[in-house]
C-alpha cells in the first residue's frame, strides 16, 4: 500500500507547508482537481496549486483528502470485487460437486427402480 509520501510528489509536499490555516466552518473550498486548471492526470500544476493555496485556506488539505478518498474508494472496490469473486467461485465449485453427487444418486436410483420394475414385470409374465 503506498504511503502518503509516495502518493504526493515532492513539490506538492513542499507546497503543503504554505497552507497551515484550518478550514473555517461552512467554507469548504472546492477541490482543485474539479476545476479547469487541473492537469490531464487530474492533479493541477504546482503553480496553479500554490495560487489556489494562497487564495483559499485549507485548499491543499482538501485536495489531498479528496484524492486519498478517491484512492480508498478505488482500492476498496477492487479488493471487494476480488474477494467476492473468490468466495463465489469457491462456493460454486462446492455446489457443483454436491449437485453432481446428488444427480448421480438420483440417476442411479432411477435406473435401479426401472430395472427392478422391468424384471418384476418379466417374472410375472412368465
Amino acid at each position: 500500500m503506498p504511503t502518503l509520501t509516495e502518493v504526493i510528489p515532492e513539490g506538492l509536499q513542499q507546497a503543503a507547508t504554505l497552507s497551515a490555516a484550518p478550514v473555517a466552518a461552512g467554507s469548504a473550498p472546492a477541490c482543485p482537481a474539479d476545476t479547469p486548471d487541473a492537469a490531464p492526470s487530474g492533479m493541477p500544476d504546482i503553480p496553479v496549486l500554490k495560487k489556489r493555496i494562497g487564495q483559499e485556506p485549507g485548499a491543499f488539505e482538501e485536495y489531498v483528502l479528496h484524492r486519498v478518498m478517491q484512492r480508498i474508494d478505488l482500492i476498496l472496490e477492487q479488493r471487494l470485487r476480488q474477494a467476492i469473486a473468490r468466495v463465489t467461485e469457491e462456493q460454486t465449485k462446492q455446489l457443483v460437486l454436491r449437485l453432481r453427487d446428488e444427480v448421480e444418486g438420483v440417476v442411479r436410483h432411477a435406473v435401479y427402480d426401472a430395472v427392478a420394475e422391468e424384471l418384476g414385470q418379466e417374472r410375472q409374465a412368465q
